[in-house]
């Protein structure tokens, strides 16, 4: 190599190098000294923000299985309700679970069977009036928090058990404002089939309505 047109041998080649290496850590040193800890905190904070989103992403998913897990594992109104408790932070598991405890309500009420009673040969499988009104009174209860809770699938299928529901306590302007919202909110999710539905049913609670006029009996041949 020439500098200035002289060969420079392997040894001053060295100290070029040796000097320039010097020179560069030397100005590392300042910079490292001015920046240092500004580039560490920084490296830091994406870290940390990287592996938090990374447990926290496993950690939701991991609680929405374990959720929905629970629900279909879950086998009565009862243990729904309390799935639906111990999953709350899972909205759509819970709101589910409210869902289907409601509608097994409802149906114990409208067949009017108490099911822990069916299986006895000799226990009377009609409820009591009361028992009946209970179930019908909490399942009710549940709707309502289902239509709290905001997912539109879940809202319309609530309203329409809870409509059912008013219709076999005799309700019927409640449960026809219940078929008149489900017309509304359908419609504006753009779901015609259910909104058409729901004014087909509106219509049918004026004959639901109506009160049940029975015949006299006739006399029987030969009566005074």
């Amino acid at each position: 190599m020439k500098v200035n047109g002289v060969l420079m041998d392997s040894q001053e080649r060295h100290e070029l190098k040796q000097n320039d290496l010097e020179e560069f850590i030397k100005h590392f040193k300042e910079w490292w000294d001015k920046n240092g800890t500004t580039l560490l905190l920084g490296i830091i904070v994406v870290l940390v923000g990287f592996y938090g989103y990374r447990w926290y992403s496993t950690k939701d998913a991991t609680a929405m299985h374990n959720a929905w897990a629970a629900v279909q594992a879950a086998g009565s109104p009862e243990q729904l309700q309390a799935v639906a408790a111990q999953h709350a932070h899972v909205q759509g598991a819970s709101s589910y679970a409210l869902l289907k405890a409601a509608d097994g309500l409802a149906s114990q009420g409208h067949r009017n069977i108490e099911p822990s009673k069916a299986v006895e040969a000799d226990a009377p499988l009609e409820m009591s009036t009361e028992e009946r009104a209970h179930k019908f009174k909490v399942a009710a209860d549940l709707y309502q928090r289902v239509i709290q809770s905001g997912s539109p699938l879940y809202v319309l299928n609530a309203r329409s058990g809870l409509a059912s529901v008013y219709e076999s306590t005799g309700e019927f302007d409640k449960a026809r404002q219940q078929y008149e919202l489900i017309t509304q909110e359908a419609s504006a999710a753009g779901w015609p089939t259910a909104a058409r539905q729901a004014e087909r049913q509106a219509a049918a609670l004026d004959r639901l309505a109506m009160p049940v006029e029975f015949r006299p009996e006739p006399e029987a041949p030969g009566a005074a």
